[in-house]
């Protein structure tokens, strides 16, 4: 998960945005190397789903989890 991969040393610029910049409130924006002016650079979007889906998703997350 992020976890590892943080630890792993990856920590790559990969913000969520819609119809706002995710780097107005971002404190890193100064160290930051994410430019939308790069071609290929752009916010990650989340799907929105519903409430029972969410519930489902969590669902499945626990019995892995507890899998592992």
């Amino acid at each position: 998960g992020l976890g590892r991969e943080i630890l792993d040393g990856r920590i790559d610029a990969d913000p969520v945005g819609d119809s706002y910049s995710p780097c107005t409130y971002c404190e890193f924006r100064s160290i930051c190397r994410f430019d939308r002016r790069i071609p290929g650079m752009k916010p990650r979007t989340i799907r929105k789903v519903k409430r029972d889906e969410f519930a489902e998703i969590i669902g499945l997350a626990e019995e892995k989890e507890a899998e592992s």
